[in-house]
């Protein structure tokens, strides 16, 4: 309603002002507008925020490197399980492998692994009629199928040794015998973090 219409009484300033509840409303008003609240952090607060930072993320850092060291180590463990198994596998299919010539290799000796030093291994082809006879470093008449080597900082112990699988069965052969078993332990050696790959007479491969 507009104070120039009929009926409106404007309230005088003094009686406006005399009310009690009404001067707190006015004068809190006038505080908040002179003198707002400004929200922020103070230098100290910053560096308590970036320090807590800094922590949780080299703590992050440590275990995620921790995490890929145990990882390279397992990684490592499988991929000579898996070999171990393809050998087993070649020697029950009779698998054929190829001269340069286009003829094949004679796989009367079965197939296997040979630990050449503590950062590598071959996968081979024992071509000797007598399957007792290893893999001297893969030298004729035995055939290197494949050379593997250990990412830096994994290595495998019992170093000259050799695990093959000779046709039908397979029999299983550990150092050109027939030895009971034989350990393989792979060691990552940053951390001393350890993985044993365990095969025995009867061609059962574990991993602890």
């Amino acid at each position: 309603m507009s104070k120039h219409q009929k009926g409106f009484t404007p309230t005088p300033y003094f009686l406006f002002m005399n009310n009690s509840a009404t001067k707190k409303v006015f004068f809190n008003n006038r505080l908040l507008i002179g003198k707002r609240k400004v929200w922020g952090f103070t230098l100290f607060e910053m560096l308590v925020v970036i320090a807590i930072i800094g922590i949780i993320a080299a703590l992050i850092l440590v275990r995620y490197r921790e995490g890929q060291k145990t990882y390279t180590l397992s990684q490592a463990a499988q991929i000579l399980v898996s070999d171990l198994r393809q050998a087993q596998t070649m020697a029950i299919t009779g698998a054929d492998v190829k001269k340069p010539d286009g003829t094949d290799y004679p796989s009367i000796g079965g197939y296997g692994i040979y630990i050449n030093d503590a950062n590598s291994y071959y996968l081979f082809l024992n071509t000797n009629s007598d399957p007792l006879n290893g893999c001297p470093q893969g030298a004729v008449p035995e055939v290197i199928l494949k050379t593997v080597n250990f990412s830096s900082g994994i290595t495998i112990d019992n170093t000259a040794s050799n695990v093959f699988f000779a046709p039908p069965s397979p029999k299983t052969c550990i150092n050109n015998t027939s030895q009971n078993s034989i350990p393989y332990t792979l060691t990552q050696t940053s951390n001393g973090n350890t993985t044993t790959v365990t095969v025995d007479k009867y061609g059962k491969i574990d991993v602890q």
